[in-house]
């Protein structure tokens, strides 16, 4: 009966129409999916519906276009009542910390960008320890988290820890403070000051110099070997870019027909998303399209938690040393024995021994019989 009804039921599938024969092959499929798949797309709306965050630092010299910059890579103006100083203002100024954030939106995900302005640094005569307030400030963003972390109510934490810090490479006292606390990115500013030649040459000098100093920059992450060719050919692209000269401008002009944002000289057009004029569009890719992620990722996963177990380490050191002091029984040293003492402890010793030796040989008489 079996091998009548196999061949009938083979006649029916044929018979049946393409549509109703994907049908049963999907339920076929269904019966094997469990649905685990879908956890990537679960951790995507969750994401997006949260939220990021991302802080930014900047520090150099007023006159750098520091705020130019942002403006170009965010497309936001952070800076609408900045007051301009003269020169002898800015001199006598002392470095201050401005906060700027601002919620931008894209395509559905919202980003809670702040930015970290460092006046006042490099501007003063004496550049030595104008730094400090920086380091003290990245500091106190740690100090602020682990207190937030080891509270009671952990449901929504403020992340103010510093992501990504951009600078012009000029104090290394300031990079050796700085680059154990917080991802450093060097910058060449104003690129368009220099030729071609000079820059490669500036590129390699700063190079070296961080080499020479041991000073930790930011690392981009090696490539998975799974990778397209194009991403890997843009990481390295990215790699041999590093440190950036880069050109930050709000204006727009016209080039070749096409308007463009770029610097206008009796010369011809400098573009700033022109990569044969400058390394903005590279920055810009690193930092928000390919490892803002990633900084964030050090940020917490190294620099926090270096952080993190010092603080472990100093509180339980100090709890250590607090229950030394406060304990109600002293802690006395062990008496030096007397010359009887020790005639009693050999004795006792001595005897000892004896009884070893005759129990050894009760056992090997035991055995014997």
């Amino acid at each position: 009966m079996d091998s009548l009804a196999a061949p009938q039921d083979h006649l029916v599938e044929q018979l049946l129409s393409p549509r109703t024969q994907a049908q049963r092959r999907l339920k076929d499929i269904d019966k094997q999916y469990v649905g685990f798949a879908t956890l990537p797309n679960q951790v995507h709306r969750k994401s997006v519906k949260k939220g990021f965050d991302f802080t930014l630092m900047v520090a150099g010299e007023s006159g750098l276009g520091k705020s130019t910059l942002v403006h170009s890579l965010f497309l936001t103006d952070l800076y609408k009542d900045r007051k301009l100083l003269s020169a002898e203002e800015r001199i006598s100024q002392t470095v201050e910390i401005l906060k700027h954030t601002v919620d931008i939106e894209e395509k559905g995900v919202k980003l809670k960008l702040t930015i970290v302005d460092t006046p006042g640094f490099g501007d003063a005569v004496n550049n030595s320890e104008c730094w400090k307030p920086i380091t003290d400030y990245v500091d106190q963003q740690f100090e602020q988290y682990f207190r937030d972390e080891s509270g009671l109510n952990r449901k929504n934490i403020q992340d103010n820890r510093v992501h990504c810090c951009l600078l012009r490479p000029v104090d290394v006292g300031f990079m050796k403070a700085l680059h154990e606390k917080v991802n450093i990115v060097p910058l060449i500013a104003k690129a368009d000051c220099l030729v071609p030649g000079e820059i490669r040459k500036l590129k390699e000098r700063i190079r070296e110099e961080i080499d020479k100093f041991g000073i930790h920059v930011y690392q981009f992450p090696e490539c998975d070997s799974d990778e397209d060719e194009d991403f890997k050919q843009q990481d390295r692209e990215l790699k041999e870019s590093a440190p950036f000269a880069v050109i930050g401008s709000n204006t727009v002009v016209e080039a070749k027909g096409q308007r463009v944002r770029g610097r206008l000289y009796p010369w011809g057009i400098v573009e700033v998303e022109n990569q044969a004029h400058c390394d903005f569009v590279k920055l810009r890719n690193m930092l928000i399209r390919t490892h803002m992620h990633d900084l964030k990722d050090v940020t917490c996963d190294v620099h926090y938690e270096n952080y993190r177990a010092h603080c472990i380490q100093q509180m339980t050191s100090k709890l250590t040393q607090d229950s030394r002091m406060e304990s109600p029984i002293p802690i006395l040293p062990l008496p030096t024995p007397d010359a009887e003492t020790e005639k009693l402890i050999r004795m006792k010793d001595e005897e000892l021994r004896r009884m070893q030796e005759m129990l050894q040989k009760m056992k090997q008489q035991m055995q014997d019989q």
